[in-house]
């Protein structure tokens, strides 16, 4: 590999880290196989953040194309309603298949978002939102969402302590 050839795969790579949307709308000009070619060698969180960002059907053919191996970790990095979106369009073979290489904590909510029929809100909801005791802590709250213990994008809640929603916050 040139010298040029390698400066072109660092910057891919940043655009991809740094950027996932530009990254994502970048991508969507090249063919599925190549899209995953660039994607898989990221690591999970970071190859499903543009993944994420990917139009709809373009995504899906993606997880479809996307090597056996590392696609439960893949699936793993997405949050539920994500996942669901992806493997929604594919052939309920496949989807059968992607959901049994993954772990039951994360096949399981996925599954129950498949079961509810294509349109309607239980299709698109996350059934498992990020939410905050609305009196943490600001460094707790980034040791929270950075911990892997809870996804990273998209949107996080605020709640009383006896559970009630008192505010929504941006992540990305």
């Amino acid at each position: 590999m040139g010298a040029m050839d390698e400066m072109d795969r660092r910057l891919s790579r940043r655009l991809m880290r740094d950027h996932p949307v530009e990254a994502a709308r970048l991508l969507e000009r090249f063919e599925v196989g190549e899209v995953v070619r660039e994607l898989e060698d990221l690591e999970p969180a970071k190859a499903a953040a543009v993944l994420s960002r990917l139009e709809p059907h373009i995504a899906s053919a993606c997880l479809a194309a996307w090597p056996d191996a590392s696609r439960p970790d893949l699936l793993s990095a997405l949050d539920a309603s994500q996942a669901a979106r992806m493997i929604r369009p594919l052939t309920a073979a496949q989807r059968t298949t992607f959901l049994e290489q993954c772990p039951r904590r994360v096949a399981r909510p996925i599954m129950r978002l498949l079961s509810y029929p294509d349109a309607t809100a239980g299709a698109l909801m996350d059934p498992d939102p990020p939410a905050l005791p609305e009196d943490l802590t600001a460094e707790a709250a980034i040791r929270f969402l950075g911990s892997g213990s809870s996804r990273t994008h998209g949107r996080a809640y605020t709640v009383t302590r006896e559970g009630t929603l008192s505010g929504v916050f941006d992540v990305d």
